[in-house]
């Protein structure tokens, strides 16, 4: 008796209650089919796809084997099989299923498209990127196959693709999540972070509760400098999601660029407890160990995190950061160069040799490799870079010029050296910086307007001053050299009236900026300076500004520092005044401030305290600089232990005060 009539009337009606969510009422009228029906290929490949949806795997691989043993050329089933050996981990097998079924039907848009899955599940990105474009060439709204190639591409590091892939896949399909979500990733891959904000807001009117939303836009906010409103969002996500890894480990990032590293370190600890086999938490608990100075602790969480399937490229540029602040320099040298060869266009990589170069003294190609800092996602990419094209050296008569400050006041001043170099370039220039420098700078730029904002005023060229030293070519012997600045005479008298002339009189500073995350290594407590106040006729002055005045408060007993009053402490030029008092001093001893970066310009006697490891400029290895002639420097063994650094001082003083009899 012929009962294919009844069969396909079964398989049409199963087809329908499956797709209203009758799976279980599905199965039972296929198993209505009887003997020859539940054999039948057809039949055994529905109820495997049916088995697939219950999540059921392995009873869905058992009817997929029966239907391709019954009808070896089915292409659906041999491409269903595979899909079921995906899903129970036996990735090889599936793309020989998916071969399979391409071999019976090559233009199977569908199997493309998950062949493209398990290879990108056995790490062969380029062979997945390929399958996905055969899927997306047969059916070009697929807008699957457009998703997961661009996921695929921003693992990559392809994220200009990639995001070609996601807009596409958001045409065809308007507020498609996947979509909505790999977009944002990739415009934060292309530093783009504005942008990144405005997706992040658009997916978040209409999922208010997205966490994946929330944290894209924390971390471009952080990434735009706006701190604070980006810790305002992780904390928003974590009250949101107090129970979602991703929570937890966003605010870690925000709290960490507070310079808040111990809760940094708690919230990324909480979120791998949320999501132990998770490899995010790992690389956040090891980024708060760095701030924290416990580089052995930082290479053990990147450890934790490689083993969890953190990507490579995700843990190496730490792991070389913390052995190079471990003293390991070749190994961190190697890995550096190893990782910049794989990802030749990562600014943050380039950053990172480019310190390595500077720090061993190879200014040209040191200072070739810093200009990635200002790269879209660069350490210093901002507003200046979008104002104008960036000077790279062309001629500048009759154009107008904006020179900037960038990163710290001492900064500033250390390459301020450069300016007069423009000088006769017949540009219309404008140095915008800090306006505690304005009048400081002055006879530097002499025929520059000089001002501390510019607004939106509009210029053919900019240029950062730090970046003067690479477009003039500097190197170790090349330095403009030091002094290039000089106290007023006028204030230059005033202090020496009002400090006089008795004793050794030694400015001390102790106290950095607490905004830099590396404030914490550089600056030491006040107190420790007492061994060279107890050294006979020696006077210490305070040069101190702003930052950790409060400890004149709490001296030792027995110890005394002399206050130069609010004249120094913060006034708009404070700077111009510790000029002047410096020429009332014999000596200056400072941590690695803007303070000692001021004594060196002016060519003052400068002692320079240095935590082990210290910033790029100070070449490794060396006593003294050539930024500045009159420089010594004082260099930490161990990080943290200030003890023996100013025992050194000490020592070095008494050999001075002798000498001088």
């Amino acid at each position: 008796m012929n009962r294919d009539p009844d069969l396909r009337g079964i398989v049409a009606a199963a087809v329908n209650l499956s797709a209203a969510g009758n799976n279980e009422e599905a199965l039972r009228l296929l198993e209505s089919a009887g003997r020859e029906g539940l054999a039948h290929p057809v039949v055994r490949n529905l109820a495997g796809d049916i088995y697939l949806k219950l999540g059921r795997k392995r009873d869905a691989l058992r009817a997929f084997d029966t239907a391709v043993r019954n009808a070896p050329d089915y292409p659906e089933a041999h491409g269903n099989r595979g899909v079921a050996l995906q899903q129970l981990g036996r990735i090889e097998e599936a793309v020989a299923a998916f071969d399979r079924a391409l071999k019976l039907r090559p233009a199977y848009a569908v199997a493309h498209f998950n062949r493209g899955n398990a290879l990108r599940d056995l790490h062969r990105n380029g062979d997945a990127i390929a399958a996905y474009g055969r899927a997306i060439a047969i059916e070009p709204r697929l807008a699957e196959a457009r998703v997961n190639r661009g996921r695929v591409l921003l693992a990559d590091g392809s994220a200009g693709p990639a995001l070609d892939d996601f807009g596409h896949a958001l045409r065809l399909r308007p507020h498609y999540r996947e979509a909505e979500i790999g977009r944002m990733e990739a415009l934060r891959d292309l530093a783009r972070f504005r942008e990144t904000i405005e997706a992040a807001d658009r997916l978040l009117l209409r999922e208010p509760d997205s966490a994946l939303a929330l944290s894209l836009k924390a971390l471009a906010l952080l990434r735009l400098r706006n701190r604070a409103e980006a810790l305002a969002v992780a904390e928003e996500l974590v009250r949101r999601h107090p129970e979602d890894a991703i929570a937890h480990w966003t605010r870690s990032a925000a709290l960490r660029e507070l310079i808040r590293f111990e809760e940094a370190l708690a919230e990324a600890t909480e979120a791998a407890g949320l999501a132990p086999r998770a490899p995010e938490p790992q690389l956040a608990i090891a980024a708060a160990h760095g701030g924290l100075g416990d580089y052995e602790a930082q290479l053990a969480a990147l450890a934790r995190a490689e083993k969890l399937g953190a990507a490579w490229r995700d843990t190496a540029g730490g792991r070389a950061g913390a052995l190079a602040n471990l003293g390991r320099g070749a190994e961190a040298d190697a890995l550096s160069e190893k990782l910049l060869a794989a990802f030749p266009d990562d600014p943050m990589l380039a950053y990172n040799r480019a310190d390595r170069l500077l720090q061993k003294g190879d200014y040209r190609a040191g200072f070739a490799a810093y200009e990635s800092r200002l790269a879209p996602g660069g350490q210093s990419y901002g507003r200046f870079e979008e104002m104008a094209p960036r000077w790279r050296g062309e001629g500048l008569a009759g154009k107008r010029l904006l020179v900037h400050g960038e990163q710290g006041l001492g900064d500033n001043i250390q390459f301020a050296r450069f300016l007069p170099r423009l000088a006769g370039s017949g540009a219309n220039i404008v140095l915008e910086v800090a306006r505690p420098l304005r009048r400081l700078l002055a006879p530097l730029a002499a025929g520059m307007t000089i001002t501390d904002g510019v607004g939106t005023r509009s210029f053919d060229a900019q240029v950062s001053i730090v970046s003067l030293a690479h477009r003039f070519d500097a190197t170790v012997e090349t330095l403009p050299p030091a002094p290039y600045l000089a106290a007023e005479p006028e204030l230059a008298a005033k202090w020496r009236d009002r400090i006089g002339d008795d004793g050794f009189r030694i400015g001390i500073v102790w106290q950095g900026n607490v905004a830099f995350a590396a404030d914490r290594f550089r600056s030491l407590p006040l107190a420790l300076f007492a061994p060279l106040a107890a050294l006979p006729g020696v006077r210490l002055v305070s040069l101190q500004a702003i930052h950790g005045l409060d400890q004149l408060d709490r001296l030792p007993a027995g110890m005394a520092v002399e206050r130069l009053g609010p004249e120094t402490a913060d006034p708009a030029d404070g700077f111009s005044e510790i000029a002047g008092a410096m020429a009332a001093l014999d000596l200056v001893v400072s941590i690695d401030s803007s303070v000692a970066h001021l004594a060196g310009a002016l060519g003052r006697p400068v002692w320079t305290l240095l935590r082990a490891q210290p910033e790029w400029r100070w070449i490794e290895g060396r006593t003294d600089t050539p930024w500045y002639s009159s420089m010594r420097l004082f260099r930490q063994k161990e990080l943290g232990n200030w003890e023996p650094v100013i025992a050194g001082v000490v020592q070095a003083l008494e050999e001075q005060l002798a000498a001088r009899g």
